[in-house]
């Protein structure tokens, strides 16, 4: 085993050194009951598992790379600090991808070894041993090094492959340091989002996403506890979850706290929510006040990307509801094409949390490196309270002589209760203009199709500016496509384009 354990001595080894080695780890909320483990009880768990890889592996001392195909689980998590424990490169993927996508992933990633635990779909790997089992094998904690303040600052070893959600395209594998985890803690969970000890922190998402991955390491770092959810059949399981749990922390973008809402089939207890954190997509205020409003819960926004790690951008606990910059990263502003008549700029980054660079196809051991300023292509605005969020670069458009974003069209939509998800998208029309159509789904309750599209093109009509935003026609669609943590598939919405028309602007549901 690696004579440092690397992160992992922040998210496990130090609390147990601390005589906190009691207190409760890991709660799984799934299918097969309720398992926890205390953090003493993952301390060992993850030298068996540790020591296991090793035997899997053939005793190899050189660091090797090991893709994890699960979810939220507690054999996963285990297997995925046992493998950074023992200094190896983990690949943390979906379990439900389709036999392709996994092929194309280990193209890339050349994996030494496979493991999948029982969330995922039948797939050539090995399988992770249950923590019952794991139990049992006896492991040796005497000699556990202790990681100093400045060894943590200094660990540019390897730890972590995250995939790119592919929202925009193709997925990229970005490769993260031991040195992130230690950085995250310190510039992010305390002193930014004020996580504590006493906390119950759940994530929306599998640990195969960095957002998803927060709602565990975040939780660890601090001693506090990661609620896990590794599978769900409808939304409403979420809000199970958290008043079983008493979730004081949730994490999830901004499109599943609107469905949340959308489709609660009760009342639910909130009392120990107190902070729920969205990121991924563009949050609208129209959410933010619904669910704040609904759990009593304070929501702060913030602004990452798989490549950062950690959010480049994020609001306080105890700040104003704008975004602030992060203690670390160092910020270049571009301004947007549009110069004079917008006031739109994107940011570059670097230092803080970024990743060491993206991995190559196949066995190379060499990373394409990191520019010196990653540019991050999203678009703010600032006032004196701080930035907020506009669009993708990519996705803004000149409308009319406007730069105007496609999602401000779907905030507005969204703050009709009746429409579920909304997606807009420009389009030429037959006189060559750009113009923007609107897609909906809609709750489907107690009315018709064409009256749903007459009220929202009335308000638009009344109440949107500028007239840029306005669309030619809003059409009702049975679903719109989204990734795995809930963000709109973008690349796939031209698809809805092709979608046949009826009377009214509408494709009535059914």
């Amino acid at each position: 085993m690696n004579s440092s354990p690397g992160c992992v001595d922040l998210l496990v080894d130090r609390h147990v050194r601390a005589g906190r080695g009691e207190n409760l780890a890991l709660v799984e909320h799934g299918s097969a009951g309720r398992r926890c483990l205390s953090y003493r009880q993952l301390q060992q768990l993850t030298i068996a598992a540790a020591q296991e890889l090793n035997i899997r592996l053939g005793g190899s001392r050189r660091q090797q790379r090991i893709a994890l195909a699960g979810s939220a689980t507690l054999e996963n998590i285990v297997y995925w600090l046992g493998a950074m424990r023992a200094g190896h490169l983990v690949f943390m993927v979906p379990p439900t991808l389709p036999t392709d996508q996994y092929e194309g992933l280990w193209e890339s990633f050349d994996p030494d070894l496979v493991l999948a635990d029982y969330s995922a779909v039948p797939i050539d790997a090995e399988a992770m041993t249950s923590v019952t089992e794991l139990a049992v094998e006896e492991v040796e904690l005497h000699g556990l090094c202790e990681v100093s303040d400045i060894a943590a600052s200094l660990d540019l070893r390897p730890a972590l492959v995250l995939a790119t959600s592919g929202s925009t395209g193709r997925p990229k594998l970005c490769v993260h340091s031991h040195r992130a985890f230690w950085q995250f803690e310190r510039m992010v969970s305390r002193r930014l989002w004020d996580i504590r000890a006493s906390d119950r922190v759940l994530a929306s998402t599998g640990p195969f996403f960095s957002f998803g991955l927060q709602g565990v390491h975040v939780p660890l770092s601090v001693g506090a506890t990661a609620v896990l959810f590794p599978e769900w059949q409808q939304h409403s399981d979420f809000l199970e979850a958290i008043e079983t749990e008493c979730v004081s922390v949730f994490l999830a973008v901004p499109t599943l706290y609107h469905l949340l809402m959308s489709r609660a089939t009760r009342s639910y207890r909130f009392d120990a929510l107190r902070l729920s954190l969205s990121a991924g997509e563009r949050l609208p205020q129209v959410i933010r006040k619904r669910w704040q409003e609904w759990t009593g819960a304070q929501m702060l926004d913030s602004i990452g990307t798989t490549e950062t790690f950690a959010p480049y951008l994020s609001e306080t606990a105890a700040g104003p509801a704008a975004l602030q910059q992060v203690e670390g990263f160092r910020y270049s502003e571009r301004v947007h094409a549009g110069g004079s008549e917008s006031a739109a700029f994107s940011l570059g980054v670097s230092g803080g949390c970024l990743m060491l660079g993206y991995l190559g196809n196949g066995a190379s051991e060499m990373l394409d490196p990191v520019p010196s300023i990653f540019e991050t292509n999203d678009l703010f605005v600032r006032d004196d309270d701080g930035l907020y969020f506009v669009s993708r670069d990519s996705e803004r458009i000149k409308i009319s002589g406007y730069w105007v974003s496609p999602q401000e069209l779907e905030e507005f939509l969204l703050a009709d209760k009746r429409v579920v998800k909304a997606a807009a998208l420009p389009l030429v029309t037959a006189e060559g203009l750009t113009r923007l159509r609107a897609y909906v789904v809609a709750d489907g309750s107690g009315y018709s199709g064409s009256a749903l599209v007459h009220d929202l093109m009335k308000r638009i009509r009344e109440d949107l500016h500028p007239r840029a935003l306005r669309p030619d026609r809003i059409e009702l669609v049975v679903d719109i496509a989204t990734t795995p943590s809930g963000k709109l598939k973008r690349q796939e919405l031209r698809s809805l384009l092709t979608h046949p028309c009826a009377e009214a602007g509408a494709v009535l549901v059914n």
